[in-house]
C-alpha cells in the first residue's frame, strides 16, 4: 500500500493538463550553427556576384578600326569669277571593322561620323543602324558624302 500512496503523492505534484500558454523551447546549437552557415554562404555568394558584375561583365566601348579607304570619285572645279572659286568634291568608300569584346551583343542606331582635316570638317559619313554579335568583329562598308 505504501507504493500506492507514493504514486498518489507523485500524481498530486503533476501540473494540470490545461496549459497556460504555448511553451517555447530554445533553439539547439545545431540549428543556430546551420542558420549561421547559410547566412555566411549567402553573403559570400552576393559578394562574388557583385565582384563579377563589376569586373567580367562590365560593358566596354566597341573599338572601330578603318581597314581600307578607296577613292570612288573625284571632281576638281575652278570657276574664273571675281574672286575665283575652287571646289573639290570627293567620295570615299571606307571599310571599317567594329570589334565587340563584350559578353553581350551590341546594337546601335543610325548615326553620322564627321571627318576633320586640321580642325576643319571636310566631310561626313552616314552609319546605318546595325548589330554586332558578342565577342566578334563585324565589317561594314560605308560611303562618304561628297567632300567639298
Amino acid at each position: 500500500m505504501e507504493d500506492e500512496g507514493n504514486k498518489l503523492i507523485e500524481l498530486g505534484k503533476m501540473k494540470p493538463a490545461i496549459s497556460e500558454g504555448p511553451t517555447r523551447r530554445k533553439p539547439s546549437r545545431r540549428i543556430n550553427a546551420c542558420c549561421g552557415a547559410c547566412c555566411v554562404l549567402l553573403i559570400l555568394g552576393i559578394v562574388v556576384l557583385v565582384i563579377l558584375a563589376f569586373t567580367l561583365l562590365k560593358p566596354k566601348d566597341p573599338k572601330i578600326d578603318v581597314e581600307d579607304v578607296t577613292l570612288q570619285s573625284f571632281e576638281f572645279n575652278l570657276l574664273l569669277n571675281i574672286p575665283p572659286t575652287l571646289t573639290v568634291n570627293a567620295t570615299l568608300e571606307l571599310v571599317i571593322f567594329i570589334h565587340n569584346s563584350n559578353r553581350v551583343s551590341l546594337k546601335y542606331s543610325d548615326t553620322t561620323s564627321h571627318m576633320f582635316y586640321r580642325d576643319v570638317e571636310v566631310g561626313s559619313i552616314h552609319i546605318p543602324s546595325g548589330y554586332v554579335v558578342a565577342r566578334s568583329d563585324s565589317p561594314r562598308v560605308l560611303l562618304s558624302q561628297p567632300i567639298g
